[in-house]
């Protein structure tokens, strides 16, 4: 299995598991309440979402990584989406040693 094709494995296990927030109000509203520990945003994201996205990121001080593809995860998601925020740390590790740039 390549290495991308286990990362979004893991994410469709993530929100089986309850464990990803999409969409920025949800995620904001996620945030100021708890903590999360990392911020996918697709590479192929829009500047204004990707801008928004390291906003939030260093607000609440979760680390932000650019991974992936929207319409890959508009497969697991059956929706658009452009930004996942990770909420349980067991999902992070493999996103960390195999998945896309740090940015914060």
């Amino acid at each position: 299995m390549k290495s991308d094709d286990r990362l979004y494995s893991i994410l469709g296990l993530a929100q089986k598991a309850g464990s990803l927030r999409l969409g920025q109000f949800t995620m904001e509203r996620y945030l100021e309440n708890q903590k999360a520990y990392l911020l996918l945003v697709a590479q192929d994201a829009g500047s204004s979402t990707k801008k928004r996205m390291m906003e939030l990121s260093k607000r609440f001080k979760v680390p932000l990584i650019e991974w992936g593809a929207k319409d890959e995860f508009a497969k697991i998601f059956n929706r658009l989406v452009a930004a996942i925020l990770v909420t349980k740390e067991d999902f992070v590790r493999p996103f960390y040693q195999e998945g896309g740039n740090l940015k914060s």
